[in-house]
């Protein structure tokens, strides 16, 4: 029958007791890999001056008897310890260690020498050494890096020199404006470029003095801003395809009477509001086909939809 092992003895009295590796690991504050090791008899995985104490204190636990297990892994030790030795190489006859006298070591180095000096200086001055050839490719090796950088560098300051030139050119030619000279060739062109130019500034001065109408809103109430005003406004509103329609201007010279147009009666209406007039309220009885002008300029209705009464209203700024 065979013989219980160490590992297998501490197995049974865990068991017994219900116990496991974590459970002896948390009593024993012994680690559960080197408790598994025990179990195993992986012995060499503990450290060596820790088996005999962890062992001892395993069997405590679980109630078996110390001294045999101590007992058993010291022969255990010894049996291994005893083979290692047997184990061991031993010197033959043959190869035992000669001593050689100190001036035959010296012939015998310099007879082993002469032709390896020979195959350096053949290297020398032939192909070359086996070590002169790696040190010389590692040492264009080590010089490419610095080549490739130098290379981009070049190449950066050679763009940002560039940029920089075309950038100074382009100002200059901004802050040198070119002029041309026209030499009058009598006195008809240059009496024509005056009366030109005196033309332009004439329609300029008259384009800033023209009035300026800017239209909002929609639906049934329009507002009409206007700006540029200096003297009094006129108010023209005649019908364009509708039969008829009652129109009246407010703060008019006319009043805010208003009046009915007709296609077969009166179908225009005029209304002047005097200087200083900041607002007015223009009624429309019908929209469609109704025109409506500010000093000859005619207002935008397209954005009134209502089909009855509509408003516009007239803000001079």
């Amino acid at each position: 029958m065979r013989e219980e092992t160490i590992g297998e003895i501490l197995r049974k009295g865990r068991n017994a007791k219900n116990l496991t590796l974590e459970d002896v690991e948390e009593k024993t504050a012994i680690p559960s890999p080197h408790l598994l090791a025990l179990e195993l008899e992986k012995f060499k995985l503990i450290p060596k001056d820790e088996v005999e104490t962890y062992l001892q204190q395993y069997a405590e636990l679980v109630e078996v008897d110390a001294a045999e297990l101590l007992k058993r892994y010291r022969e255990q030790v010894a049996e291994l310890d005893e083979k290692a030795a047997k184990e061991e190489p031993t010197v033959k006859d043959d190869e035992r260690i000669t001593i050689v006298p100190s001036h035959k070591k010296a012939e015998q180095q310099v007879k082993k020498q002469a032709p390896k000096s020979k195959v350096e200086q053949t290297d020398d001055f032939g192909v070359g050494s086996r070590s002169s050839r790696y040190k010389s490719s590692e040492t264009t090796a080590s010089y490419l890096p610095i080549i490739l950088l130098c290379l981009v560098a070049l190449g950066i300051l050679a763009f940002v020199s560039f940029v920089t030139w075309t950038q100074l050119q382009s100002d200059s030619n901004r802050s040198n404006p070119t002029y041309s000279v026209v030499h009058s060739s009598s006195a008809s062109s240059s009496s024509s470029t005056t009366e030109s130019s005196s033309s332009t500034s004439e329609s300029s001065s008259s384009d800033e003095k023209a009035l300026k109408m800017e239209t909002e809103g929609g639906g049934s109430n329009l507002t009409v801003n206007l700006s540029n005003v200096t003297d009094s406004l006129t108010v023209d509103i005649s019908l364009s395809g509708a039969d008829s329609s009652w129109v009246s201007v407010s703060n008019s010279e006319a009043g805010d009477a208003g009046t009915l147009l007709s296609s077969t009666g009166v179908s225009s209406y005029s209304a002047t509001l005097p200087a200083g007039t900041k607002t007015s309220v223009i009624t429309l009885g019908v929209t469609a086909g109704v025109t409506v002008s500010i000093n000859g300029q005619a207002v935008d209705t397209s954005a009134l939809t209502s089909t009855t009464l509509s408003y516009i209203t007239i803000n001079i700024q």
